[in-house]
């Protein structure tokens, strides 16, 4: 059952499961990914959740991609290093494969830092305007889930999928009470 399962294991979706063709480069992320603690992996997978990227996207594959791009940094700064070793001292030409394999080992935190803000503003952003419509289609009549089923069609964006999602978990065979307490606890 969904609500037995630990809430980190919750945010897997069945998506996760389907995918069947992915790019050579993702797998390969992936393969190194799925060597770091599971510690590690659940934080990644908290914010994959946040960024709104499951399914998409999964956290051995960021996680992989921060090694592949920390290598890559590396190649880059002893490339640029044949090129201004001369011009900038000896000094500078050795830290400059360090500084390049750390921020290419930063740049996917960056990214997906910036999915999550940019995720978070588009529901701070279309809150207000969910919240005035569901009072008003619960004043007019409609049951709060006949109410909010019909508002989720109208916000396509993050918190209309959000939304979505939740009752897309829901027994509708059950009574309203259950539900309601199910939800209370989780």
């Amino acid at each position: 059952m969904w609500l037995r399962r630990s809430p980190l294991e919750r945010l897997r979706s069945p998506e996760e499961t389907r995918r069947v063709v992915r790019p050579p480069w993702l797998r390969l992320a992936a393969l190194i990914g799925r060597r770091f603690p599971k510690g590690y992996l659940n934080r990644y997978r908290l914010l994959v959740h946040k960024a709104g990227l499951v399914g998409r996207l999964l956290p051995e594959e960021i996680i992989g991609f921060k090694v592949l791009a920390g290598f890559g940094g590396v190649v880059i700064g002893i490339a640029l290093r044949a090129f201004t070793a001369q011009a900038v001292g000896q000094v500078a030409a050795v830290t400059l494969p360090i500084l390049t394999a750390f921020a290419g080992f930063l740049l996917p935190d960056f990214w997906l830092r910036r999915q999550i803000a940019r995720r978070r503003y588009q529901i701070i952003r279309t809150l207000p305007d969910f919240v005035d419509l569901l009072a008003a289609t619960v004043s007019a009549g409609l049951s709060l889930d006949a109410a909010i089923d019909r508002i989720v069609r109208r916000f396509p964006g993050p918190l209309g999928k959000s939304f979505s999602v939740i009752f897309g978990r829901c027994n509708w065979d059950e009574g309203e009470g259950k539900r309601c307490r199910r939800w209370r606890n989780g």
